[in-house]
């Protein structure tokens, strides 16, 4: 996943439906280089976050320029707007141009990054397309089996009670 010899870096598109593991994924890739005798910085965000959160647009820019692996999570959630659009394509691009390995996590469908609606996104996607190489996570959401286990343990815990 980090850079190759031939100067070409390999990331991750991890795209599926909600509640897949496509975060825990991405997390679980952070942590293993964390724990590494050489630990590997990484920068991880959701691009709603950092656009809806007052950001420093230097200092993140500089640390997505920097960071050796970054992760964008939640490709997708952000505002569609037209400054939200500019600011995700600002740092796709600057990462792309850094040349360094990005994992992007996205509920969007394969086909809809590589068939956007219009050209703000065809942009962004493109570079994601051409940085990352996509993995499919399949399978019912973790978060509502989770529910479903809480579920059956508060009417364990009510039962005892009467």
């Amino acid at each position: 996943m980090f850079n190759r010899s031939d100067g070409k870096n390999v990331g991750l598109l991890l795209w599926g439906n909600v509640g897949t593991g496509k975060t825990f994924a991405a997390h679980c890739v952070c942590n293993e280089l964390l724990q590494r005798d050489e630990p590997v910085s990484v920068f991880i965000t959701s691009l709603s976050r950092v656009l809806n959160s007052g950001w420093d647009k230097s200092e993140t820019v500089t640390r997505v320029r920097n960071a050796p692996l970054v992760v964008f999570d939640d490709l997708g959630a952000e505002r569609s707007s037209e400054y939200a659009l500019e600011n995700v394509f600002m740092l796709v691009d600057e990462r792309y141009r850094a040349r360094k390995p990005t994992i992007v996590t996205t509920n969007l469908t394969l086909n809809e990054l590589k068939n956007p609606q219009d050209m703000s996104r065809r942009r962004v996607y493109d570079r994601i397309l051409e940085m990352c190489v996509p993995i499919y996570f399949d399978g019912p959401s973790r978060r509502r089996e989770t529910v479903d286990d809480k579920l059956l343990i508060m009417r364990e815990l009510t039962a005892e009670e009467t």
